[in-house]
Formats: structure tokens, sequence, C-alpha cells
């Protein structure tokens, strides 16, 4: 540098600027992670950006328009993505099913989950608020007047545990929500073991599968709406990602 000049801000911090345009930095900071993440056994992590979350939610929606639309057009290529698609209707009506196949079946208490209850009263004896959900179920397994507890207890138990509100989430402390965790768990293992005992594991797995596949895109579609339109869809799709966008909005309900 030369005598009497000014230090830019890069000399002074060691921080070389950024020189990359706008829409670089927006395709190389927040698009492309997005639609990476989107792909096949990438895992859809959770995008720190509203356009991150939109690219994310186009290219789960390229991926599967891309694997299935081919030449197939109209009606049987829409049918198609909606098969494809996870369905909360289709989860629900599978847990329908099992509930009237097994619904009276004894739920086990196995070791792992009486562990948990056991941890968890050390946790309120010691001064943790845990949820009602979970002080309810101790309550029913405790009354022998209402005989063993049943899958369609059990299940439903599960089902309110898991859909916690962020405000009771919010509301407990860490230590807390690790054994919250560990309750749902052992929970929907048992949960499992019942239906496993009837032959009809499978269903079971593919309606849970079914149904956290629904949430995650409803989600990720809450996550991406303000902006999917205007900007990472059509990027991701080109010219039919209008016509999708409005399918896959269709699908999730909005």
């Amino acid at each position: 540098m030369q005598a009497g000049a000014t230090p830019g801000a890069s000399q002074i911090t060691g921080i070389s600027a950024d020189t990359r345009g706008p829409f670089r930095r927006l395709w190389e900071d927040q698009i492309r992670p997005g639609l990476t993440s989107a792909q096949p056994g990438e895992g859809l992590k959770p995008q720190p950006t509203a356009l991150g979350s939109a690219a994310q939610f186009a290219g789960m929606a390229g991926t599967v328009a891309s694997g299935l639309m081919g030449p197939t057009e109209g009606a049987a290529g829409a049918e198609a993505i909606s098969k494809a698609i996870p369905s909360t209707e289709r989860a629900g009506q599978a847990f329908k099913e099992l509930q009237g196949a097994i619904g009276n079946h004894t739920v086990a208490m196995t070791d792992r989950l009486a562990n948990s209850l056991a941890d968890i009263k050390d946790a309120v004896d010691t001064g943790s608020t845990l949820p009602q959900v979970i002080n309810k179920f101790v309550t029913r397994i405790a009354d022998l007047d209402e005989g063993p507890l049943t899958y369609k207890e059990a299940r439903q138990f599960y089902s309110n545990v898991s859909d916690l509100s962020a405000s009771e989430r919010m509301a407990s402390k860490g230590k807390d929500l690790r054994l919250i965790n560990e309750f749902r768990h052992a929970l929907g293992e048992t949960v499992g073991d019942t239906a496993n005992s009837a032959d009809l594991l499978s269903k079971y797995q593919g309606a849970m599968s079914e149904y956290s596949g629904a949430k995650r895109l409803e989600q990720m579609y809450e996550n991406a709406k303000d902006v999917v339109k205007k900007a990472a869809l059509p990027i991701a799709l080109g010219a039919g990602g209008y016509k999708l966008y409005g399918m896959l909005s269709d699908l999730a309900g909005k």
C-alpha cells in the first residue's frame, strides 16, 4: 500500500470482499444448498433462510417430477405424482385399518419403556414439569381397573406426545426434552411390537413413514410458500414449475 493511502476494510480485517454478484450470492449461498439437500440420500436438512427452504421444496418437487413425469402427461402424470407424494390422508386410512384389526390388542411394558418411565418419575420428583400427556399416560397404566393398555390407547398417546406444541417444548428444559423424546421412542417401539405380533409390522411402518413424510412436506411448504412462486421453483422446474407447484399446494391442503 502506498504511503498516505487509506486501508480498505479487507486489509484491516484480513477478510476479502465478496465480489460475487447478487444472484450468484443467492445461488451459491441459499438456492443451490436447498436444491442439493432435497436430492435422494441428502436427508432434507433444515435450511436457514426462506429462499433456501423454497429451493429445498422445489428440489423435492423436481426430483418427483423428473422421476415420474417423463413423457406422461395430463391426468395420468398427476395421478402418478399424487401417489408418490406422502399423504396424511393415506396414512390416516392405514392407521384406521390397523386400529380396526388390533385396536384391542394389549401393548406390552418393555424394559425400555419401563426405564423411561422410571427416569421421568425421578425427574418429576426433583422438580421437573413434563407435558400433561405423559402424566395422563402414567395415570392410565397405574389404573388397574381399566385393564391392560391397548394398541388403540398407546397409539393415541404416541400421536399426542409426538405433536406437542411449540410452547410445550419451549417450556421444557433440555434434559426434560431428552426424557420426552426417549419416552416417545420407547412407546413407539412397543406399539410397533404389538403390530409385529399380529404380522402387521410392515403396514404399521409404512403408515408411519407416510405420515412422517407428509408432515415434513407440509412444513417445507410452509417455509417456502412466500417465495417459492417467485424464484426457486421456476429455476428448478422450468416452464412447468408453476403448474406442478399448484398441484403440490393442493396435495398439501393449501
